[in-house]
Parts: C-alpha cells; structure tokens; sequence
C-alpha cells in the first residue's frame, strides 16, 4: 500500500549515528552545567497548559505550539473532543542531565504526575515535546487524554487502540504525521499466535487475560485501530469507521455486532491485518493542524518563582531535601506567598512536624482564603494522615479533611480530585457511604478514565452491598490498568468482591 505521507515529509531523513552523537555532545557541554534555578525562565500559558521552561526562547514556543498540536491531532484521530479541564496541564521543560539528574524520577527520561492537583508532564533532558516525549510517554499521556474525555463505556480493544495509534504522532512542518510505524508491536505481532478476532472483538475486559496475553493484547489493538484509521479505503477522525462503530455503541448496539455490521467478518478482517503486518505496509497521514485559541502569553520568571516551582516538583516525586533546598530561600523572598507557605506545609508533614505544616497551611489560607486548590491540598495532606493514624485518633482529621475538600468544592466544583477525596474520608470512618459514593461517583464523571477514581467507587459500591456493580467497576479498572500496582489494586478488589459473594 502506498503511503499518504506527503512528499517532503517522506523525504526527511533521520540524523546520521556520528551526526546525532556529536549534537548532543555539543549541547550538553554547552547549557546543562548551570544550576537550574539560576538560569533564565519563562512560563507560557496556553488554552490547556502552563508551561514553564528554561528552554530557549524560540524552543519554549516551539514547546507550547506542539503541546497543543498533539492534542488537537488527539481530539481529530479519535473524532472526539476533548473537554477542557478546570486546572491546565503544567509543563516543566529544563536540562538537568549536567547537574547531577535532581529531577529523575524511577530512571525516566520524562514522566507524567497525575493529581497533583491537575496534571504535570515533566520534560527533563532539553529535548521540549518531540526530543523528551518518546512513544512511551505519548501512548501514557494520549490515555490520560482520551479515556478521560468520556464516560461512555467502549470495549477494551478500542480504548487501547486508539491512543497507541496517537502515541506515533510526530510534528511536521506546520501540522503532524499519524500512524507511523510501532515497531515493538511490528516485531511483537510477527513473533506471536495471535490472539482470534473474534475473542478480542467481544471481550468486555480484560478479565482471565494472562500477563502475556495482555502484551498481545496492546499490540493487536495498534494493529486494528492503525487499519481502521490508516488502511486502504479507512481515515481517521469523525467520518470514519471507528467513528461509526462508536455511534453505534452509544445508541446501544452489541459492540461485537457492531463491529461485524462496520468492519465484517473477524476472519477476513484479521487476515487483512495481518497482511499489512506482515509486510510491513503501514499507511500514515499528514494532519494539517493551525493553531487555534488565543496567543500563547510569555513573561519571563523572577527567581522566587522558579525556586518555588523547582520546589513544588521536587515534593511531588518525593524528593524532600531537593524541595527544602528551593523552598527556603523562596519563602525568605517571599514569606507571604499562600502556594509557597502551603508547600512548606507539605514538607513539614512530610517531616512529621504535624503542628509545622498545620501552622503553614492556615497561614495559607488566611493569606488566600478562596483558593480551591490550596483547600483541596490540605484536605489531601489531612486525609493521608487520617489514614495512617491509630483507630482512636481517625475521626478529627478526616472530619477536617471533610471540611476542606466542602469547601473546594463549593469554590471550584469541577476538581475532580475534591469529590474524590471527600469520598475516600468516609472509607477512614465508616461515615455516610451514600453521601460518599454519590462524590465518587461525581468524581467519576469528571474523570472517568482514572484508574484511583474508579476503583475508589467499586469500593464505595461494595460497601454498600451492589456486588454486580462494584465486579463490573472493578472489572473495568482492572482491564485499564498497566502499572503492577493498578492491576494488584484491581485484582485484590475483585477477588473481594468474589469472596464476599462465595459467603452468601
């Protein structure tokens, strides 16, 4: 099959070996030996993201435009919107390779925090979106974007599919190149029995799937949803088939009938997937993409904001004497910042001195009183200690918690984070399950493709007797999940649920 890639995006060659070893030798050695917070920053606020780089300046631009290309390209490929959340996603781009890696977290090059609160993507070796985001990060973050932007319910091959086949895109001129080769699942599906059409076509999750099958699993959905977008007489976005096929799901058609009334047979259809893997026949498209929404604005950044926001990220991967290094000197050039003395607050609880970052975050909130995340981040860090304190002494922090997550939610009620932790105080009491199921379940709603959310309702829902539900929840998570503690988080549900109904 012949690719619709135009041709001067064909022609494009990829840097010799020698060529790309001497790049990077010449920008490591000539930016990455200065202290991060003495260089010079900007922040970039763009319709979805807060970016803060200390990128060059025509780099850090570059940084924002990308940003929000890759999510329209997102939004296009998969013919739905995405909603914009109440917290812009924050962007921290910087090169820390040359100081000593302070910002490495689990050996990563790059990496995405969820509820912190909102989300962060941290970019830490200079390359901005195309050199630091690898296809790992992409497939991770085109998750977090499109299983959040719906609670319709789609079989499991699709909601993997679709953004394996987002985590390809790359830039190109003006626009971006979809559907480029995956060649881990190439050399994967190559190697492997593949798993028959017909088992992945109506599977409703991912339950009795083995570790191995899974791997498959991943693979296979590429392959699909790439025919599908991609292959002979298919395109990407809202006319195309897999829009079609989810139309059809939304009205309440069966999806395994659904897919036989869109794509055909199983049968006929694998064999046409596999063809194209097999030869390696693997169509891309060129996706015109304009900028749209207001103009990015730029300031450049005076230094106790940088030492506060260095600070901030240092604390959210848990690296607490980096944090204290940044957040001393910015609360001494600014002691009367709420963020910064509630980042304090965080850092003395993390040091166990609960009366320090008591005293902290009520300075914060007296500075800031209708701050609906500063409320949210107390009542988090009120929660956690609940949660870890001795039956007796539950009670007072988790109504205070209780208190402060109202109160967010009375400011800001579209923080996801705020209806779920109300909704998780009442698993540290046993207070009011109702009231908390129905926060999580608004939690849920906002946030329908997170993992914590959606196992914290089956748990709620459990605890109310609806096994059926709860099972199908957890059901659910368990098939999303792909980190070894989601999927023991899940597991260890599911296998409650199954004793609890045994018992009966």
């Amino acid at each position: 099959m012949l690719s619709t890639r135009p041709a001067h995006a064909l022609a494009w060659h990829p840097p010799t070996r020698a060529a790309a070893g001497l790049a990077l030798c010449l920008a490591v050695a000539g930016c990455v030996s200065t202290r991060l917070e003495n260089r010079d920053w900007v922040q970039i606020r763009t319709a979805h993201y807060d970016i803060w780089s200390s990128l060059d300046a025509d780099d850090s631009m570059q940084l924002a435009v990308d940003l929000e290309r890759f999510r329209s390209a997102t939004e296009f490929i998969s013919g739905r919107a995405i909603p914009v959340a109440p917290l812009r996603t924050r962007v921290y781009a910087f090169d820390d390779r040359g100081i000593g890696r302070p910002f490495s977290f689990h050996s990563q090059r790059s990496y995405l925090l969820t509820h912190q609160p909102g989300d962060v993507l941290v970019l830490r070796t200079g390359g901005g979106w195309e050199g630091d985001a690898w296809t790992e990060l992409k497939l991770e973050y085109a998750r977090r974007l499109l299983w959040n932007a719906s609670s319709e319910v789609l079989p499991p091959w699709l909601e993997e599919g679709l953004p394996q086949v987002v985590s390809t895109l790359e830039r190109s001129g003006d626009g971006a190149v979809a559907g480029a080769i995956r060649t881990d699942h190439i050399h994967s599906l190559r190697d492997s029995q593949w798993i028959p059409f017909d088992r992945l076509l109506s599977a409703e999750d991912l339950s009795g799937w083995s570790g191995l099958e899974r791997q498959l699993f991943a693979s296979e959905s590429w392959a699909l949803c790439h025919y599908l977008s991609f292959g002979k007489g298919q395109r990407p976005g809202a006319d195309g088939a897999l829009a079609r096929f989810r139309t059809r799901i939304r009205e309440g058609a069966d999806p395994a009938a659904a897919a036989r009334s869109e794509f055909g047979e199983p049968g006929p259809l694998q064999h046409d997937v596999w063809q194209g893997v097999r030869n390696a026949n693997v169509d891309e498209s060129a996706l015109r993409i304009p900028w749209v929404g207001p103009r990015p604005v730029t300031r450049a950044v005076p230094s106790q904001e940088v030492l506060a926001e260095l600070g901030g990220l240092a604390l959210a991967i848990g690296n607490l004497e980096r944090a204290a290094e940044y957040l001393d000197p910015a609360l001494a050039q600014d002691a009367g910042s709420a963020r910064r003395l509630a980042s304090r607050g965080d850092l003395r609880e993390a040091h166990a001195d609960r009366a320090g970052a008591d005293a902290r975050y009520q300075a914060a909130l007296a500075a800031a009183p209708d701050d609906a995340v500063l409320h949210l981040r107390y009542a988090d860090l009120l929660r956690a200690r609940a949660e870890t304190a001795e039956p007796a002494q539950r009670a007072e922090p988790a109504a205070l918690a209780r208190s402060h997550y109202a109160r967010s939610i009375e400011l800001e009620g579209r923080l996801a984070e705020s209806h779920a932790g109300l909704a998780a105080t009442y698993l540290v009491d046993g207070e009011d399950p109702a009231g908390a199921l129905a926060h999580a379940r608004t939690a849920r709603n906002l946030l329908p493709g997170d993992p914590e959310i959606g196992l914290l309702a089956a748990r709620l829902e459990l605890n109310l007797g609806d096994r059926e539900t709860a099972r199908r929840d957890a059901a659910r998570e368990m098939s999303r999940a792909r980190t070894a503690p989601d999927l023991e988080a899940a597991q260890s549900l599911l296998a409650q649920i199954d004793e609890r109904a045994a018992l009966r």
